[in-house]
């Protein structure tokens, strides 16, 4: 729902129409700005508002709307208990894999169903929603990202998207809309699908100045997230899991918590990472702030915060500093695509981007072999490591200066003009 910014003038003691602020043109210091939205009556701004504070409140208000919970009717209150709750779901669909055939009549392996299940327990971790019917292609985008941000290998992201999908699949899909869509031709509901291949993935990092722009806009939290995500080269679980006794000194430890039972997808992600000084001074005030808390980031319940709630904190900040990119689409909370110009949906802003900017700050850096890199990251396979700075090679300035060794614009001129 998108909210606008309106005036509405005094001319000789008659109140004028609304009409939309014109942004180029200069309002009086006594001019009454209103926001309006969905027929709503316009709410008025106090006195003195500035235009620049009223578009602000514009996208503040933009946001509340956004993300208030859509009112129940008295019927679907009614027949909440009787929804399909994602737990009921899960545990019948396992139940059944043992005995599902496949069309040539024989049983899946045995190791299918162990990656299916596997694939469902990921999914279900992280996911937020409690129904069903509630699941749409948004959980499967985040589920994708969630993966994306743990480095899964090439073609793993996708067989996962496919065991969740092939699970939703198994259900009623006339009776969850959210998991399907209907064929222009013959109307009649066909499965979703969303893909992904690791392989076809540029790994891009974000500038130091937009990294610059989302810290100066950002609350202390946040700025703490951001900081660690970048001077740690965190999972964003890895980080989820992150406690004040890991950090001794300059080094930090990541390792299993089984307290939580949770432990790094690899035994190349257990780890000791080298971190700079004032990332080490930033976690000391910060404990010294919550003396109390034995992780960094706990919940309200003081456990990991898992989830996408992270991912969306970071969309929603980049989009209040005015940082999207402006020229991509997403879908938002009820599920219509929108322009990042309007919402918190741009795909620039990534989790996984902190990740491939510590790599790409340490390459450039020339102080740091590729080898360490791979080390701090926690990879096993050194191609990854290289899909992470292959952006950065390839713009290197020694490369580039090379290149434009190549050619001179005196020597391409002569050679345009004697038609070479």
């Amino acid at each position: 729902m998108t909210v606008r910014v309106y005036t509405r003038l005094k001319i000789d003691g008659v109140r004028q129409p609304y009409k939309k602020v014109n942004l180029k043109k200069l309002y009086h210091d006594d001019t009454l700005f209103t926001l309006g939205w969905g027929g709503k009556k316009p709410l008025t701004l106090p006195p003195g508002t500035s235009l620049q504070a009223a578009l602000l409140a514009a996208k503040q208000k933009e946001l509340e709307l956004m993300q208030a919970p859509p009112a129940q009717s008295a019927a679907a209150v009614a027949v909440a208990e009787a929804r399909l709750s994602l737990a009921q779901a899960h545990s019948a669909w396992s139940d059944r894999l043992p005995k599902k055939m496949k069309r040539d009549g024989s049983l899946i392996k045995e190791s299918t169903i162990k990656t299916y299940r596997n694939s469902m327990r990921i999914f279900l971790a992280g996911c937020e929603k409690k129904f069903l019917d509630e699941i749409d292609m948004t959980d499967l985008e985040n589920f994708r990202d969630e993966m994306l941000d743990d480095d899964y290998a090439d073609g793993a992201v996708e067989t996962r998207l496919d065991a969740v999908c092939i699970f939703l699949h198994s259900h009623d899909i006339f009776a969850y809309p959210n998991l399907s869509m209907k064929h222009p031709q013959t109307q009649a509901r066909v499965p979703l699908s969303l893909h992904y291949y690791a392989k076809d993935a540029l790994v891009t990092s974000f500038s130091s100045a937009e990294y610059d722009a989302l810290f100066a806009a950002s609350t202390p939290e946040e700025k703490m997230r951001w900081a660690t995500l970048r001077g740690v080269g965190y999972r964003k679980n890895e980080q989820a899991h992150a406690e004040f006794t890991d950090f001794r000194g300059r080094v930090v430890s990541i390792a299993a918590k089984p307290r939580y039972d949770w432990k790094p997808k690899s035994d190349a992600g257990t780890r000791l990472v080298t971190v700079p000084g004032w990332l080490t001074d930033m976690v000391e005030q910060w404990h010294r702030e919550h003396p109390h808390d034995k992780l960094l980031f706990p919940n309200t319940n003081g456990q990991p915060e898992t989830g996408s709630k992270l991912l969306h904190r970071l969309k929603v900040r980049a989009f209040l500093a005015g940082l999207n990119c402006g020229t991509c689409e997403g879908r938002r909370y009820d599920g219509k695509t929108v322009s990042c110009r309007e919402a918190p949906v741009c795909s620039h802003w990534k989790l996984h981007r902190f990740r491939a900017s510590f790599a790409t700050d340490h390459y450039k850096s020339g102080k740091v072999t590729e080898l360490q890199i791979m080390a701090w990251l926690g990879h096993s396979d050194f191609k990854v490591t290289q899909r992470y700075l292959a952006l950065a090679k390839a713009t290197d300035p020694s490369l580039c200066a090379a290149v434009d060794a190549t050619w001179h614009p005196v020597d391409v001129d002569t050679r345009l003009a004697a038609g070479a």
